[in-house]
């Protein structure tokens, strides 16, 4: 019971944070919100490791760099960019492609050779992006950009998760601590040079949400993936891609009380059937 209680919380945690990015994502820069997110976690994640027990792992530098970059930078950056005009809820059923486009990746990068199913699914998936994106009465150029923006943020995660298999000693939290504080140290620099970066407005529940996206979202929900794959297994703890575009779309209806088209509503199908695809062994 205690492994599914986990997979909720996570579920949920992962497909709220899209929710919670809408709030803010109109009265701050992107890159300044990317950057509160990284230093909060950066900051959630030493505590977490400073109450752990200490073992030796090998720090490598060079890789944290292409993950920060890969991981928090530049998602980071494109969903809050993304998001000023596309609604929480498709961009949660977006970024729960990222297992397919993780499939497409490695494909391209390494000798892997894909089964039906997996081809299937990354065929599916993107048509699926295709439908959703398909309105007329909201295809101009700000939801056309914001949408690829979105969909370079899941290649972005594919391509930091090929990555991280290249870590070496099993201490993923110090690893990706270390991330965070490359990403923390890249924003920051982003912030000085960049022209009005540094620019927010917040009210108090506004900085409630950013502070919940960074502990909550960017080292929290890494502390509880990372028990599920060690205590039971990675694909039970990947079950909670099914889930996380489920509770985004709900809480958008909910709270934002956003609206699905019949296009965005056949696209989402054909992502689910994408994603169950992308899990099938050939047999």
């Amino acid at each position: 019971m205690k492994k599914f209680g986990l997979l909720a919380l996570l579920s949920l945690i992962w497909g709220s944070q899209f929710l919670f990015t809408a709030v803010i994502a109109h009265d701050a820069s992107a890159t300044f919100i990317a950057f509160g997110k990284a230093i909060l976690g950066s900051i959630f994640l030493t505590i977490v490791t400073l109450l752990m027990q200490k073992g030796k792992y090998r720090k490598q530098w060079l890789l944290y760099i292409f993950i920060a970059l890969f991981e928090v930078v530049l998602p980071f950056i494109f969903i809050a960019q993304g998001q000023r005009h596309v609604s929480s809820g498709i961009s949660s059923v977006i970024m729960a492609l990222m297992p397919v486009f993780t499939l497409l990746i490695m494909f391209i990068a390494t000798s892997k050779k894909l089964n039906l199913f997996e081809t299937l699914a990354i065929i599916l998936g993107f048509i699926g992006v295709v439908f959703i994106s398909w309105d007329p009465n909201h295809f101009d150029y700000d939801s056309i950009l914001s949408l690829v923006l979105l969909v370079s943020a899941t290649f972005c995660f594919a391509i930091s998760l090929v990555l991280m298999q290249r870590l070496k000693d099993p201490a993923p939290l110090h690893h990706m601590r270390n991330v965070l504080y490359i990403a923390s140290g890249m924003l920051l620099i982003l912030l000085i040079i960049v022209p009005h970066a540094f620019t927010f407005n917040f009210d108090g529940g506004q900085w409630v949400s950013l502070i919940i996206l960074g502990i909550v979202h960017s080292a929290l929900a890494y502390v509880i993936y990372n028990t599920l794959v060690n205590l039971y297994s990675p694909i039970f703890a990947s079950l909670a891609n099914y889930m996380v575009p489920v509770v985004g779309l709900l809480l958008g209806l909910i709270f934002l009380h956003e609206h699905l088209s019949v296009n965005a509503i056949i696209g989402i199908v054909i992502v689910f059937v994408s994603l169950v695809l992308s899990q099938k062994q050939s047999t």
